[in-house]
Parts: C-alpha cells; structure tokens; sequence
C-alpha cells in the first residue's frame, strides 16, 4: 500500500454505473484494508457502504463476473451489493468499487460474551449465503476473523467477498461443501484468536481450549452443518466464556 495515500480523504464525488452520484460531503469515512477504503453514504435517511479501490489495487479486487452474480442475489449475513462504481473509466475487465449494505458495527461487542444462540444464529445466517453462493457456483474465500463483525443487532456478520470466485467446473454440492469447510475453520479460528488474546484466560487453560477446539472443530469431525456443530459444541452454556470457564475448574 502507498505510504503517501492520503487515507480517508475523497477528492471527487463518485458515481455508480445507474448514473447516481454519491456526492463526497454526503460520504464519511469509515475503514480501510489493503485494496480500498470504504466510506459511509447518508442522504435523505437512506444509507450504504461504498467501497473504493485504490487506483494500483482495483485489480486484486472484487471480479465483475462475481459483482455481477452478487448484486442479483439475496443475501442475509454478507452486505447485499447494490451497485458497481466505474468512477476511472477502466476497462470493462475491471471495476473501481461498489455499493452494498450498511452494517453497523458494535466495537464494543466481544464474541466469547455473546449469546450461544447469537452464534449459531449467525452461522444459520452464514449457512443461508453459502448455499445461495454454491447455487450461483460461487465459491467463498478469505473466510477469517478479520473478516467478521460483530454488529449493534448482535449479530456475527461476514462483510467481504472481494476474493470470491465463480468455479463453473464444479457441482453445486461440492461448492457447498467447500463453503461450509470455510464457516468451521472461522469458528474454530475465531474462538482460538480470541481466548489467546483474552487477559481474563490463565495460559494453561488457554492451551486446553484451543486443543479442545482443534478437536471438535477439525476437519475429520466435521459431518454436519456448522451451526449444528456450534451448537453440539457449546451444549447448554449460555456464552463462550461460560462454557470455557470449566476448563479452569
């Protein structure tokens, strides 16, 4: 990433391939990853995220035959994509950015203090888009922590799929099998990240939940759906933390 970008500062207004102008002082920043920045839009009491890529990275971007896939289809976890931008004039094998969903984060929100059911909702959730993908034969990836928000509903939410391919070559059932493989290893990477990086965790016990989770959640055990698994997992505790408090017992 260009160390002299000015992050966070939009000189031009942005317009969507419909014609519609997102006029900059109606646009407020918000974050930024390796390839873009996303912004807020608010007008009228309407709302979006628009997200912008920076000029040397559209192309390590969302691909316009996903974007083209997405913003046709109905999705309950990830934003559901309203629009693509074209604000450079790029070729037709690119695009500049899009406008999705808003979803508005909790920062104060910590996933061990959720409610088990939150979770396993969620993953429901997740589970509903896996499949919608795989019958789009679109396949998930980038499936990771950094990737999950918790938001002001409570509410574990995917929020990017820039990465996402369209695997025409395979079956519906093995994309979906391959979507859902992902949703597990984020389970059981989520819990592991943040029992490592939780101070309330004694070091031994940290160690023998993570093994714990290595076992459930491994990739040999995992026969059935993921929320089902979450939920067998965590059995009758209310919260993470509850359920892995027996380990310090």
């Amino acid at each position: 990433m260009d160390r002299n970008r000015n992050l966070g500062v939009l000189n031009t207004d942005v317009v969507d391939e419909n014609g519609h102008i997102f006029y900059r002082h109606n646009l407020s920043y918000l974050n930024h990853g390796v390839n873009a920045e996303v912004w807020r839009w608010q007008y009228d009491g309407k709302q979006a995220a628009v997200k912008i890529f920076f000029d040397e990275a559209y192309h390590k971007g969302m691909k316009p035959d996903v974007a083209s896939v997405l913003k046709n289809l109905h999705l309950v976890s990830l934003p559901n994509i309203h629009s693509i931008l074209k604000k450079n004039g790029n070729s037709s094998g690119s695009m500049d950015g899009y406008v999705m969903e808003y979803l508005e984060e909790d920062f104060h929100a910590h996933f061990l203090d959720l409610p088990v059911e939150n979770i396993v909702s969620s993953f429901q959730f997740m589970e509903q888009d896996a499949t919608t993908l795989a019958s789009h034969h679109v396949l998930m990836a980038d499936v990771f922590p950094g990737n999950m928000m918790i938001t002001k509903s409570g509410q574990a939410h995917l929020f990017d799929s820039d990465l996402y391919q369209i695997c025409e070559d395979c079956s519906c059932d093995e994309i979906l099998d391959d979507n859902y493989q992902l949703l597990i290893s984020l389970i059981r990477l989520k819990l592991q990240q943040d029992i490592l990086h939780d101070l309330d965790v004694p070091v031994m016990d940290c160690f023998a939940m993570i093994n714990a989770i290595d076992s459930f959640f491994s990739f040999e055990m995992c026969s059935c759906v993921p929320s089902e698994q979450i939920q067998s997992f965590f059995q009758s505790a209310k919260t993470p933390r509850q359920y892995f408090k027996k380990f310090g017992n």
